[in-house]
């Protein structure tokens, strides 16, 4: 994307050519890259990762800090304040979401749901309301993201409201503490890590299953692991989530955000609820795959994808709107 700011007489003032390198980060046209350390403790796969945890006898939350610190440079105090940044942004994205009502920018008549939702769980039995709660969520967090709200690219936008929905659950249902809270979104941020090191985040790249796989991935680890799970119950959580996502293409109506996104957000926040469930319901050892195999998986898959259901809007979904 190129910006110009032109003078009254249409003169270019000043121009920036920028460029989106996925993952919610860009740059810009002769910009040195930002200054970086080396992390403490390297890992580049799952099964490196349990092995330093068990070498260095460190939990995973205390390996992902140190490892942040070491790369940004910064205090732990500092690392927490940004946690709490992610934390309160998502929350916030729901509780705005909820409120709003109306259509959503676009070229077709799109409307919100996610109040209306949230509305009628209040009348639907204690399963179904739960149900429709965590829906309501993660549409209010994806509606505003199309809206052109301040959203969490987790791992990206079109995944933005995944997280979030799960946040909302573990403050507002769950009564999770700040630091548990803290912890879980450390091991979603390893989870995120792991994927985009080894496969791909972008749908582009891998299609729906790079964002609403891996944001679902990273959201049952962040709840498994913020309850208390252990590091082997936390990987199998974030395992079933990836795993029950392959396959699947991105495939956008008019090449926006909106269908089948917003709804896949919704599918994403329960997938990752359930594999929480099934993963602290279960024996971990007994449990076959797991999270290096499925993220291989994944890649392969969505190296295999034809193109037009990789982002480009022009295969699957994205063709089934007549635009008469």
């Amino acid at each position: 994307m190129i910006m110009r700011l032109l003078g009254k007489d249409g003169a270019t003032l000043f121009e920036r050519e920028y460029y989106s390198t996925g993952g919610g980060f860009f740059q810009w046209k002769g910009n040195p890259a930002p200054a970086r350390g080396k992390p403490l403790r390297p890992f580049g796969s799952m099964a490196e990762f349990k092995r330093l945890a068990q070498e260095s006898n460190k939990s995973l939350h205390e390996i992902i800090l140190e490892n942040e610190k070491a790369i940004m440079n910064v205090r732990e105090e500092e690392v927490l304040a940004h946690l709490d940044l992610v934390l309160k942004t998502m929350e916030d994205g729901v509780t705005e979401g909820l409120a709003e009502e109306g259509l959503l920018p676009a070229p077709f008549e799109f409307y919100r749901k996610a109040k209306r939702i949230y509305e009628c769980s209040k009348n639907a039995n204690v399963a179904d309301g739960f149900m429709q709660q965590i829906s309501s969520y993660a549409l209010a967090g994806s509606e505003g993201n199309a809206a052109g709200r301040l959203g969490i690219t987790a791992p990206t936008l079109g995944s933005a409201g995944t997280m979030p929905a799960l946040v909302y659950v573990m403050k507002h249902h769950l009564k999770l503490s700040q630091d548990a809270m803290r912890k879980g979104l450390l091991a979603a941020g390893r989870v995120g890590f792991i994927c985009k090191n080894n496969a791909s985040v972008a749908g582009a790249e891998v299609g729906c299953q790079g964002e609403i796989g891996v944001a679902s991935s990273m959201a049952a680890a962040m709840i498994s692991y913020a309850t208390g799970a252990s590091l082997e119950v936390t990987e199998l959580a974030a395992t079933i989530a990836l795993e029950h996502h392959l396959g699947m293409s991105c495939d956008p109506v008019g090449g926006l955000v909106l269908i089948p996104c917003i709804e896949r957000n919704a599918f994403g926040a329960i997938k990752a609820y359930n594999a929480y469930l099934l993963a602290t319901s279960e024996i971990a050892s007994q449990h076959w795959e797991d999270l290096d195999r499925v993220i291989m998986a994944m890649h392969e898959t969505g190296i295999a994808m034809p193109t037009m259901f990789k982002e480009m809007g022009t295969g699957g979904l994205g063709v089934t709107m007549v635009d008469c």
